[in-house]
């Protein structure tokens, strides 16, 4: 069990001036290892994590796309993107020191999409819509919704690649209790190679990256 810190990888934010920051939410799961040799391990994990991230953005301003004359609207927006994976690490790991081991280890990540929300909220602070007709320009601001936030959570998991795939960098160090109980802490990022969006759903390629922080308790078979 532990946390992992996550966050998106992309350009669009540099477009709006939209501020991005990291996620941080709790995983789980199961570790199996096999000891090659008091060297060389291989490790394998499956473990249930949320990635996601939360953007914020101030006196947005776009044009509106039912205006395109030149209709404005200016708001401030607040998301929360939530990415619920089933993942499943492989990795080859180094191992030195005899009751406190340090490891080092690196391999790729699987993951599988099972579910997400997306958490909106947005206030307008003036909508304006610039209608021409000839040589005459009529202008009509429209302040229904100004300064009251709106509150959307959508689920569009449709619009999102469901499989995941990325390297993983990790370090740790583990305590042998007695011949059969040791007790583990590993520290390690992941990086995603895969667009978490369909081509259709986003303009921009978004890919996650995590930081994954595990405590562990494991039973020596043999």
């Amino acid at each position: 069990f532990g946390s992992t810190s996550s966050n998106t990888i992309s350009d669009w934010d540099l477009q709006y001036g939209i501020n991005v920051t990291s996620m941080q939410r709790k995983n789980g799961g199961l570790m199996l290892q096999y000891n090659i040799s008091d060297l060389l391990s291989v490790n394998s994990k499956l473990l249930y994590q949320v990635k996601g991230w939360h953007l914020k953005g101030d006196n947005i301003i776009i044009t509106n796309p039912e205006s395109p004359d030149g209709g404005l609207e200016s708001f401030d927006y607040d998301q929360s993107v939530y990415n619920h994976y089933i993942s499943l690490p492989i990795l080859m790991q180094i191992n030195s020191g005899n009751k406190i081991r340090g490891t080092i280890n690196t391999g790729f990540y699987t993951s599988y999409l099972l579910d997400v929300i997306e958490i909106i909220e947005q206030s307008y602070i003036d909508t304006t819509i610039r209608v021409v007709l000839g040589d005459n320009i009529i202008v009509e601001e429209q302040d229904k919704n100004k300064g009251n936030p709106q509150r959307t959570d959508t689920d569009p998991i449709d619009g999102y690649n469901r499989l995941d795939f990325g390297l993983v960098l990790g370090v740790g160090v583990s305590y042998i209790i007695n011949d059969k109980i040791r007790l583990s802490f590993e520290s390690n990022l992941e990086y995603g190679l895969i667009n978490k969006y369909k081509e259709d759903y986003s303009f921009y390629a978004h890919y996650n990256i995590a930081y994954n922080f595990l405590f562990g308790c494991s039973y020596i078979l043999h």
